[in-house]
């Protein structure tokens, strides 16, 4: 993972959650809208919510974030939840957060819902998907360009999640923008 906040800013608006329970998985990407303070408090009273996270249902724990940030300027967000002894995962999102599966058999780019957690969300889609042994998820804002494609790098899909997080940061961020790309297997 590696995250970095607008360029000439102090505070990152983006922020990410990892945490396991009972053999599944919730890893997140959250976008505060904007950049700075405010966009930091949205992304930080959706992290305050996704730690309490027990297991819940996916649409459950969107559901959460989407009240608990009613009273910020809100945020975007990408969740799955993987369950490696199923070889599932289940993704749902809210707005332009890039989500990809790569690596296995089943290449996956889940769509999100259209939408701002804590303004405004028509419904919340969770799509199931296939996780086989090998897969690389990777989630990220839209302070990084969807332009990127691994094919252009040989070799690195099969390098460390810290590296291949790194080498997407620095290649396909946008100046005008908080950045965070979070690989996890």
């Amino acid at each position: 993972m590696w995250s970095r906040p607008h360029p000439g800013e102090d505070t990152n608006g983006d922020a990410y959650f990892i945490a396991e329970h009972e053999g599944e998985t919730l890893v997140a990407v959250i976008d505060g809208l904007g950049h700075g303070r405010g966009a930091q408090e949205a992304a930080q009273a959706a992290l305050d919510t996704l730690e309490a996270w027990q297991g819940e249902a996916l649409d459950e724990v969107v559901l959460a974030v989407h009240d608990a940030l009613r009273v910020t300027r809100g945020a975007v967000m990408g969740a799955v939840v993987v369950d490696r002894e199923r070889g599932s995962f289940t993704y749902a999102g809210v707005g332009n957060v890039d989500v990809r599966v790569l690596g296995s058999h089943e290449p996956a780019r889940p769509i999100p819902s259209n939408g701002t957690l804590g303004a405004r969300l028509s419904q919340v889609r969770v799509s199931p998907h296939r996780w086989a042994e090998g897969s690389t998820l990777i989630l990220a804002t839209d302070g990084l360009s969807t332009t990127w494609d691994l094919g252009a790098y040989p070799g690195l899909l099969g390098r460390s999640p810290q590296l291949i997080a790194g080498i997407l940061l620095r290649d396909f961020s946008r100046n005008s923008d908080d950045a965070t790309v979070l690989v996890y297997r």
